[in-house]
């Protein structure tokens, strides 16, 4: 779904939060390494390591959210600062990459690259460009891990002067690079699998520079605050948030807090927070230079200004591709330099938990593109090594099904055309709320955040494609969002899915028509019922599922379509307890073990049913 339009859109040219990135794999609650043939039991595959699946992923980019190694969802790839923040003020025109909010998150829309694929805030006043980056890796403690530390490249974020000294030069390209980074450079170049057409620049901002370039604006005129409350109440009537929510109060708080590193298209510049060389640092310069490789040969800003389909499924290939480089470099360092990385890690995590106050639906939809991406990007170089994410980029995923699960919509799928739904006689639509198509994974969070993982995943297996209208009837601010299933077996299902989150929303309704199921709410009000609290979050417990199928995939050489149905079956099997330590990464030893032992079961199971991949 289109991100939350909180201001008029205002042409961008700054940093891009990044989301938090996920762990790399030495940080994951199972052991990385490969597993070894089972001793015993002939026929039954060695016990698998999975991936860790602690905070929610952390596949940042070095950079803007979730400092290095953190990403969002529960998991494990942390890349320096992978998070984008969450979605901005309304669209800007300036080019920038970053994923976009996976619901309609209210902010800017992505306009950045790094860790961090969220456009940073900064659509209100002068923002200057967008950007990308990492964010801090780690957990952010809100009732749930949230992983929202991010890297961003180029997102719509005020940079309130930061980035005047730039303009001015006659070429956007320094005539050499900065000595401090050119050991990463290289490494960039050798493990990604191209060479910097140019030098870029890098600068260094301290703690207040960095804080007052990503900035996010509040709402300076009535329209700005009244395109934020549709968006609050939207986000109410779906029962994603509670109470009376200062939305751009929360961004801001999420994006300052979280983010670390960031790359902006338009300035073809990296900024990073922090002005020493520490391992924190270059692990967060790794991100945010594949992002700046990226822009070279790809064109973040052209990609961005064309994309044909889903946001959110670009700024996902976008940041992926930097958190792997990212969780690569983190993995190439010394032992003392892993020691101090991961002290860094954790202060970086500290200062993101200091923004408890975010909604949880704000932090996922940054952290989505770092939760997914990595493992997405991945099932590209198991194929076809960097060459296929070279070809993802010239011919971009169009849906975050796609991202979230590559075998079932593979490259080419294109979602089926959904009518927007009817508005009620007497009702009309809100040009300021978030219309438009939703995607599967913001679907499933949406059902998800009121009934808890296995019954709105179930229920969204057959998604084809959806469409959604934000309107007021009767002085309230309504939303409807039909979706078009795959059979009527599986509308069924999802009906009953929808019917059971309808329960805890008054007035709240679902129905069916041959393959498509409608779901209606209007906003609650402030005093509406509170959001549910499930451990682990589905949010979460779907972003562990990524990190467990990429564990299986590229730590023991399994195809994405068995590691997929063992992740099903792990999660399937595993008791509230065990799901809870999964996804906080506090499994102990005995856990850990009867979690490896019911994963090799579950290759041998899956292997003999053909899975696919």
């Amino acid at each position: 779904m289109a991100p939350v339009e909180t201001a008029a859109p205002v042409a961008v040219a700054g940093p891009e939060p990044v989301p938090f990135a996920p762990p790399p794999h030495d940080a994951l609650p199972w052991d990385p390494s490969p597993i070894a043939p089972a001793p015993a039991a002939a026929g039954v595959p060695p016990p698998w390591s999975p991936p860790p699946a602690a905070a929610p992923p952390a596949y940042p980019p070095p950079g803007a959210y979730p400092p290095p190694g953190a990403y969002p969802p529960p998991g494990a790839y942390p890349p320096p600062g992978a998070y984008p923040p969450p979605g901005g003020y309304p669209a800007s025109t300036a080019p920038g990459y970053g994923p976009q909010p996976a619901y309609p998150a209210p902010g800017y829309p992505s306009q950045g690259y790094g860790a961090g694929a969220y456009p940073p805030p900064g659509a209100y006043g002068n923002p200057n460009q967008p950007g990308y980056g990492p964010v801090p890796g780690g957990k952010r403690k809100r009732g749930r891990p949230v992983k929202v530390v991010a890297t961003v490249t180029a997102a719509a974020i005020v940079l309130a002067g930061v980035f005047v000294f730039v303009v001015g030069r006659s070429s956007p390209y320094p005539s050499q690079w900065d000595p401090k980074v050119l050991d990463i450079v290289h490494f960039v170049e050798q493990h990604r699998g191209l060479t910097f057409k140019h030098p870029v620049a890098v600068s260094f901002l301290d703690d207040a520079k960095f804080n007052a370039a990503v900035a996010v604006p509040q709402p300076s005129n009535q329209s700005q605050r009244a395109s934020l409350q549709v968006e609050l109440e939207s986000l109410r009537a779906m029962g994603l948030v509670h109470g009376d929510v200062n939305l751009a109060s929360a961004q801001n708080n999420l994006v300052q807090s979280d983010v670390i590193g960031l790359y902006v298209p338009s300035k073809k510049t990296v900024f990073v927070r922090g002005s020493t060389m520490t391992p924190f640092v270059r692990v967060t310069l790794s991100h945010e230079l594949t992002h700046a490789l990226q822009d070279q040969y790809f064109d973040l800003t052209s990609l961005q200004n064309n994309i044909s389909g889903d946001g959110t499924a670009l700024t996902s290939l976008i940041e992926g591709d930097a958190v792997r480089t990212q969780n690569l470099y983190q993995q190439s360092l010394s032992q003392a330099d892993q020691a101090t990385y991961d002290q860094e890690n954790q202060a970086a995590q500290g200062r993101s938990n200091q923004a408890s106050d975010v909604p949880a639906i704000l932090g996922d939809q940054l952290s989505f593109p770092y939760a997914f991406g990595p493992t997405y990007v991945d099932s590209l170089v198991a194929a076809g090594g960097t060459a296929a994410i070279d070809a993802a980029f010239r011919d971009p995923p169009v849906a975050e099904a796609q991202i979230v699960e590559p075998v079932t919509y593979p490259k080419g799928f294109t979602p089926a055309s959904v009518s927007s739904p009817t508005i009620p006689k007497g009702g009309h639509q809100e040009t300021g709320g978030p219309s438009g198509p939703v995607g599967m994974a913001s679907f499933f969070e949406i059902l998800g955040t009121r009934i808890g993982y296995q019954p709105a995943w179930t229920g969204v297996q057959g998604w084809q494609g959806d469409n959604s209208v934000v309107y007021s009837l009767a002085r309230k601010v309504c939303e409807a969002v039909d979706v078009r299933m795959g059979t009527t077996a599986e509308a069924d299902t999802l009906l009953g899915a929808v019917n059971q989150w309808a329960v805890g929303l008054p007035g709240a309704t679902g129905t069916e028509t041959g393959s498509r199921v409608e779901l209606r709410s209007c906003d609650p009000g402030i005093s509406g019922p509170a959001v549910p609290t499930f451990d682990p979050a589905a949010f979460d417990l779907l972003s562990a599922r990524s990190q467990i199928i990429d564990g299986i995939m590229t730590q023991d050489n399994v195809g994405i379509g068995p590691s997929g149905c063992v992740a099903d079956q792990v999660i399937s099997a595993l008791g509230p307890s065990d799901l809870s330590a999964l996804v906080s990464g506090n499994l102990s030893d005995a856990q850990t073990a009867a979690l490896r032992q019911l994963a090799a079961t579950a290759v041998t199971t899956c292997n003999a049913g053909g899975s696919g991949g």
